[in-house]
C-alpha cells in the first residue's frame, strides 16, 4: 500500500480526526497540569464511532445509493462496529460524574445528524441555520476540556471556564474553513457563515476568532502563571492556524482542509510537548 493511499485511509476512516480530538485532550492536560492518559482512549474511540456513526446516518439508500453501499458493505462497517465496543469499554474508566458531564455532547452528537420533527418538518440541528459551526465547538470543548477538568474536580474553577473558552473560539475558528469547502454542497437553508458573507470575510471571522483565542491564552496566564514556554505555544500554534486559514482558496484540496487544517489540533499538542523542552535547554 502506498503512502498515499494511508494517508486517505486514516482520514477518510476519521481516525485522523480522532487522533485531533485526543490531541486537544492531551493539550488541556500539560496546560492545566493534570494527568489525562485514562481518558485518551476513550476520547479516541468515543470520536471514532461519534464520526463514523453520524456518516451512516446521513447517507440513506434512498438518497445515495453509492455511498450506503460503500459505507455498509466496506471496512468502515467494522471500524464503526469496533469503535463502539471499544468505547463502551473504556467509559468503564470514567467517573460517574465525568458521564453525567458528558450526556449533553453525547445527545448533541446523536442529534447532529438524525432529523428530528421540528415545526412540522423534518430536520437534524445540523440543518438549523447558522447553529452547526457552534455545536461543533461546544462539543469539542466539552470533551477536550470539560471531562479532563472534571476528572480532577477543576471542572467549575475560573481557570477552566478561561480555557474552556479558549478552545471554544480556536476550534470554531477552524471549523469556518469546512464550511468554505461545503459551500458548493450545502444546501443555502443552512446559512453558514460562508454562504452569509463570503469567503474572504469568513477568513477574516476565523482569524478574529483565533485572536480571541489569544487574548484568552494570555489572560489565562497573566492569571494563573503557567510556565511561558506553553502560551508561547499556544501563540506559535495560534498564527500558524492564522496562516494556513489565510491560504485558503478555491483551488485548495479536500486534502488541505482534512489533513492541514484539521491538523492544527495537534500541532497545538506538538508545540506543547517540545516548546518546554527547548526552553529547559536554553536555560541549561
Amino acid at each position: 500500500m502506498k503512502l498515499s493511499e494511508i494517508v486517505t485511509f486514516f482520514i477518510s476512516s476519521n481516525i485522523f480526526v480522532s487522533l485531533c480530538v485526543v490531541a486537544l485532550c492531551q493539550s488541556s492536560a500539560i496546560i492545566l497540569d493534570v494527568n489525562a492518559t485514562n481518558l485518551l482512549p476513550f476520547v479516541f474511540f468515543s470520536s471514532l464511532f461519534s464520526y463514523n456513526f453520524l456518516r451512516f446516518v446521513r447517507f440513506n439508500y434512498s438518497e445515495n445509493k453509492v455511498q450506503y453501499l460503500r459505507l455498509t458493505n466496506g471496512q468502515y462497517k467494522w471500524i464503526t462496529l469496533f469503535s463502539a465496543i471499544l468505547c463502551i469499554y473504556f467509559s468503564s474508566t470514567l467517573s460517574i460524574s465525568t458521564i453525567m458531564i458528558l450526556l449533553p455532547a453525547i445527545l448533541l452528537t446523536l442529534l447532529y445528524a438524525v432529523r428530528l420533527p421540528i415545526f412540522k418538518t423534518s430536520m437534524a440541528l445540523r440543518e438549523i441555520p447558522t447553529v452547526k459551526l457552534f455545536l461543533i465547538a461546544f462539543v469539542w470543548s466539552m470533551v477536550s476540556v470539560g471531562i479532563v477538568a472534571n476528572e480532577h474536580h477543576l471542572l467549575y474553577s475560573l481557570e477552566v471556564m478561561i480555557l474552556f473558552l479558549a478552545r471554544f473560539f480556536f476550534v470554531a475558528a477552524i471549523t469556518i474553513p469546512f464550511d468554505i469547502r461545503d459551500m458548493g454542497i450545502d444546501p443555502l437553508s443552512l446559512k453558514t457563515i460562508p454562504q452569509r458573507v463570503g469567503v474572504s470575510r469568513s477568513i477574516l471571522i476565523s482569524v478574529v476568532f483565533l485572536a480571541v483565542f489569544e487574548v484568552l491564552s494570555i489572560v489565562h496566564f497573566v492569571l494563573f502563571d503557567f510556565h511561558f514556554s506553553l502560551l508561547f505555544a499556544l501563540l506559535l500554534c495560534s498564527l500558524c492556524t492564522a496562516y494556513l486559514i489565510y491560504k485558503i482558496d478555491i483551488a485548495k484540496t479536500r486534502f488541505y482542509y482534512s489533513f492541514w487544517i484539521e491538523g492544527a489540533s495537534l500541532l497545538m499538542l506538538v508545540l506543547l510537548f517540545f516548546i518546554p523542552l527547548a526552553f529547559g535547554i536554553f536555560v541549561l
